[in-house]
């Protein structure tokens, strides 16, 4: 019945707002796919008046662009590649070192010292077959420093400009981060707020576009909060729904894909109002191989342990199931190569329940903060400096105390295009609440995680 509900509430959204067609009313999936949307409606305007080639052009090839390669064009469908690389050094320092958890346990933290070469790589396919409003992308996503490797997909259909529909693998647009603004961002990878409060990727269905000038919108639903370590019959029969709503008053855009930094030099003041909201149960997903740890792990407390674990929320429980809340506003602008950007958070966990529906003595915790980045252009196209800052004020009426972190970075822009540059990134942090093996934060640190990077996107 609840499944019902979403679903319900899903397609009503597109309807009040006027997004869907009559006929259509009951009606991280990667970076590409937005920017491939835009392209293909204004070829879906053109496509009766003029046939595509049949050959590219290859002196005309954009390499700067990031908008990706054209491989084949033909009266009956399109592919072009895109790729992303990162190689990147990273050290959490200090090497040795402990925290305390919101019980008072000590528990070592496992610090990092790598090259990780490629650290990320994104190779990616998409265009469009048979009509220029059907659209479809494939990627190989991995993340080296995890050994991870994944192949994923989404198939779309342009309506209008107002609406189009994507079914495959997506990120939930839960905050700013999670609406295919990667790689523009002044770091390589995510401030510690945004990355312990946002959702994930997952398998679904989302409808976005611009519902009028200057204000877009995504909504999805989705399998999980994540489907990352998680398979099928590992899933419960509930689904999340997450939503997103960005106005951009002033100039009717924020530069390419929404991102971070003024690169562009904008020279009339650019604006961005947005808020977003996320809802669903998230089970354990244990692993078959009988394995004690959670195959779940997008969710942490606020002590940066993962809920899933024994005795992780409440002393000899074992929470195997909860219902997650996030509401996010944010806000920015950007000027001549000054960009400013803030974004706040509020989560609620509850509903905690073991896997034998015994219900966990814990009614609710709640958590919140922000983050708020600062960066300036110092020398146009070439050098831009960044300061950023962000807190998670852990509830403290279940135990949790807070953290924060302050950073400073620079960017090195090459070849006269921001798809090609040099990151250097210090970062000051204080007890981490958000761990992962691809990010810049360790669970529990207190101290400098140094990070230099070098990136590719064509």
């Amino acid at each position: 019945m609840k499944n019902h509900k979403m679903l319900l509430l899903f397609l009503a959204l597109g309807t009040i707002c006027g997004l869907l067609p009559a006929n259509l009313s009951a009606d991280v999936t990667m970076d590409q796919v937005q920017e491939e949307v835009h392209r293909q409606l204004e070829a879906a305007e053109t496509a009766k008046q003029k046939e595509p080639p049949q050959s590219i052009d290859q002196s005309k090839i954009d390499f700067k662009s990031g908008n990706g390669i054209p491989l084949v064009r033909s009266p009956n469908g399109e592919l072009k590649m895109n790729l992303y690389l990162l190689v990147r050094y990273l050290n959490q320092l200090p090497a040795t070192q402990s925290f305390e958890d919101h019980f008072g346990n000590t528990r070592n933290i496992d610090t990092a010292n790598y090259i990780s070469a490629p650290h990320r790589v994104i190779l990616n396919f998409n265009g469009w077959l048979y009509d220029p409003r059907f659209l479809y992308q494939t990627a190989v996503w991995t993340v080296n420093s995890t050994d991870k490797v994944a192949i994923i997909g989404s198939l779309g259909w342009v309506f209008n400009k107002a609406a189009t529909l994507n079914v495959g693998i997506g990120a939930l647009p839960g905050t700013r981060t999670m609406t295919y603004s990667h790689p523009y961002w002044v770091g390589t990878d995510r401030l510690m707020a945004d990355e312990f409060f946002r959702p994930g990727f997952t398998q679904g269905a989302w409808l976005s576009g611009e519902a009028a000038p200057g204000l877009k919108y995504t909504v999805m639903l989705g399998n999980n909060l994540t489907t990352l370590n998680v398979n099928a019959k590992e899933d419960t029969r509930d689904f999340v729904a997450s939503g997103n709503l960005a106005w951009m008053p002033t100039t009717h855009e924020f530069g390419p894909k929404g991102g971070m930094g003024d690169f562009e030099q904008h020279e009339k003041l650019a604006t961005r109002i947005g808020t977003a909201y996320t809802q669903g149960r998230q089970n354990a997903a244990q692993s078959t191989s009988g394995s004690n740890q959670p195959d779940s792990t997008q969710i942490r407390m606020a002590d940066s342990l993962l809920p899933f674990t024994p005795g992780a929320v409440v002393a000899g429980y074992t929470v195997d199931i909860l219902k997650y809340q996030m509401w996010a506003v944010d806000a920015g602008l950007k000027y001549k190569g000054f960009h400013l950007q803030g974004e706040a958070y509020l989560r609620q966990l509850s509903d905690f329940y073991e896997a034998t529906d015994v219900r966990v003595p814990q009614n609710m915790v709640t958590d919140t903060g922000f983050y708020v980045q600062a960066s300036k252009m110092i020398r146009p196209r070439k050098t831009e400096a960044y300061v950023a800052s962000s807190v998670v004020f852990g509830d403290k009426s279940a135990g949790y105390r807070s953290s924060y972190d302050f950073i400073q970075g620079l960017n090195f822009f090459l070849f006269d295009t921001r798809n090609s540059r040099i990151n250097v990134h210090v970062i000051e942090v204080y007890r981490a609440p958000t761990s992962s093996d691809f990010g810049y934060y360790v669970g529990g640190q207190k101290g400098v995680t140094v990070s230099v990077g070098w990136s590719i996107n064509f």
